[in-house]
């Protein structure tokens, strides 16, 4: 009634857990709820403890192991396959942050092998991916995303921009982050935030 015309849907343990025994009934719920109100939506995959409930957003798809980081590819793919069923316009996510120290050639293979393998699932699912800067993680700058991207050489990604961490990282107006990446912006956070 507030006139939201679209929400995010966090994956975690108590709504649409891709792990949990009631994934089907739960997705079937939430596509009732989306089109009674009217929303469309977006899946987040940021979620603290579902995949390790003792550290926070591990494992990543730049963890030290290729075990972890399967771990967190396959969740990704079944990220992708929720987001299709709901019909939702992009799927958020982000490279995580280096909890072993780690050359940096190392990092952006781990992180590029990641996204290569997740992009092929989405586009077989039709679902686009939102790839989100974040603060404190590898790539935490719109550089960095502008260095992903060119990486990547995939036009299949684009960008989650949350409007709070570009205050935090980036200098200028964010209005100029907002024009130069108008064509890749697939999804927004907007939040207060000090710097």
């Amino acid at each position: 009634e507030l006139g939201y015309q679209s929400v995010a849907i966090t994956l975690d343990h108590h709504r649409v857990n891709p792990f949990g025994p009631h994934l089907q009934t739960e997705i079937t719920e939430t596509q009732r709820l989306l089109a009674h109100y009217q929303l469309r939506s977006v899946l987040e995959t940021g979620a603290r403890f579902l995949l390790n409930p003792r550290v926070k957003h591990e494992p990543t798809l730049v963890s030290p192991h290729e075990e972890d980081r399967a771990v967190r590819i396959d969740f990704l793919k079944r990220a992708i396959d929720i987001a299709a069923d709901l019909g939702s316009d992009a799927l958020s996510f982000w490279s995580g942050k280096l909890i072993v120290p780690t050359d940096p050639q190392t990092t952006w293979d781990r992180l590029l092998d990641g996204c290569r393998e997740v992009a092929v699932h989405a586009k077989v699912r039709g679902v686009k991916l939102a790839f989100e800067p974040e603060p404190g993680m590898f790539v935490e700058t719109m550089d960095q995303f502008a260095e992903l991207i060119r990486r990547l050489d995939d036009s299949s990604f684009g960008l989650t921009l949350d409007i709070g961490h570009l205050h935090c990282v980036e200098q200028g107006p964010i209005t100029e982050y907002l024009k130069r990446w108008r064509d890749l912006i697939f999804n927004v956070h907007l939040e207060d935030m000090r710097r």
